[in-house]
């Protein structure tokens, strides 16, 4: 007795299908894992020296960008965080 081929198609397509999947799952969650540390690693060995050549640029732009900074969170401070209601304060007793 022979199976048709047919039907030896109809049952392996799912799994061949679920194999290709998992396949190219386990390639992806790689890449998630992979792209970053690739990434880390680049920035861990090209930044420090790219600061040392270029110290006064990046120190004077860093400064400009904290001051901007501080503008920009003294708004958000005025205009939404001071708006907060606060309940009253209770002092814990430390027995």
């Amino acid at each position: 007795m022979s199976i048709p081929a047919n039907l030896v198609i109809t049952l392996a397509s799912p799994f061949l299908s679920c194999h290709t999947l998992s396949i190219s799952a386990s390639n992806f969650v790689h890449l998630l894992f992979r792209i970053p540390c690739y990434t880390g690693f680049l920035l861990l060995h090209t930044l420090p020296v790219l600061y040392e050549k270029y110290e006064d640029q990046v120190d004077a732009f860093a400064e400009k960008a904290m001051i901007e900074i501080k503008k920009q969170y003294a708004v958000l401070d005025e205009k939404v965080l001071s708006k907060i209601p606060r309940g009253p304060f209770k002092d814990k007793k430390l027995a």
